[in-house]
């Protein structure tokens, strides 16, 4: 009887750990992650530790766009944000680790520039011109290798059609 029960329990751990749990979450708990993702961690280099599946699900879900989110879930999330696991546990089940880490001094500075500047602009307190001059660094690679990350999509397109709406001219952005 309690190899049954222990067979069981390893049968939930190894279906609570797979990757394609990632695709049970809602699209705005994706997006949540997402987002987590990309405003909290950037690629390490080779020979940096890494960070496991299970402690990133952890500081996701103490985040303040966080929620509950198995380590499956948090391994398939990682995956479609192009990262590759750098270690995988027993089976293909536990803790997976990928080369990540958190986001630096400069992202993360960037990240609340952009934050202040969107709230300004939900107010009113600043011009949209304004807010896509700082939103329009994002998606690039500095001199010191920070990548900028899009992280309210597309702002190309915005940045188009207020130009087509009147805006300033494109040197002015």
């Amino acid at each position: 009887m309690r190899a049954k029960i222990l067979g069981a329990k390893e049968a939930d751990a190894a279906r609570d750990n797979h990757p394609d749990r990632y695709e049970l979450l809602t699209a705005d708990q994706k997006e949540s992650l997402r987002i987590w993702i990309e405003m909290s961690l950037e690629p390490s280099e080779e020979g940096e530790p890494e960070m496991c599946s299970y402690g990133m699900k952890h500081l996701f879900e103490t985040s303040p766009i966080g929620s509950y989110i198995d380590n499956g879930q948090m391994k398939g999330a990682m995956l479609a944000a192009g990262y590759e696991p750098s270690s995988v546990g027993p089976a293909s089940t536990f803790n997976w680790g990928f080369r990540a880490r958190e986001a630096g001094a400069k992202t993360k500075e960037l990240a609340a520039k952009i934050e202040t500047k969107l709230t300004a602009l939900m107010y009113g307190d600043i011009s949209i011109e304004d807010f896509l001059f700082t939103v329009g660094r994002l998606g690039r690679v500095d001199k010191h290798g920070y990548k900028w990350v899009p992280i309210w999509g597309d702002t190309s397109r915005a940045r188009g059609e207020y130009l087509e709406l009147g805006g300033a001219e494109e040197e002015g952005l």
